[in-house]
């Protein structure tokens, strides 16, 4: 059955190769909570392209994210424009929502 609900969120784990100072890459992981929004007021968001407007609505919580001296980090508008000013993160987190709740094709458990 599904419910029709005024606000709905989700969590994801998200998961960035980030280059390193060795010239490889390091794998870091973190979980995302997002507000489902319609489809319409996606497509609001994301004129011109951009996803960023869109992820500033959509991106509501983590888990799994630290400070620089290894302590957790609490969520607000600094320390997701932070996550949100990082380039892989930004790709990471627009493919992650989109997936999710656009398209039905995150991950699938078995």
């Amino acid at each position: 059955m599904f419910k029709l609900a005024t606000e709905r969120k989700f969590k994801t784990k998200i998961v960035v190769r980030m280059p390193n100072e060795n010239g490889s890459h390091s794998q870091i992981d973190f979980n995302a909570i997002f507000k489902a929004l319609k489809v319409s007021e996606i497509d609001a968001l994301r004129e011109g392209g951009e996803d960023l407007a869109l992820l500033r609505e959509v991106f509501v919580g983590f888990e799994k994210v630290v400070n620089e001296d290894g302590t957790e980090a609490l969520f607000n508008d600094e320390t997701r424009d932070a996550l949100l000013d990082e380039p892989l993160v930004l790709a990471a987190l627009s493919q992650a929502y989109l997936s999710e709740a656009i398209r039905g094709t995150g991950r699938q458990k078995n």
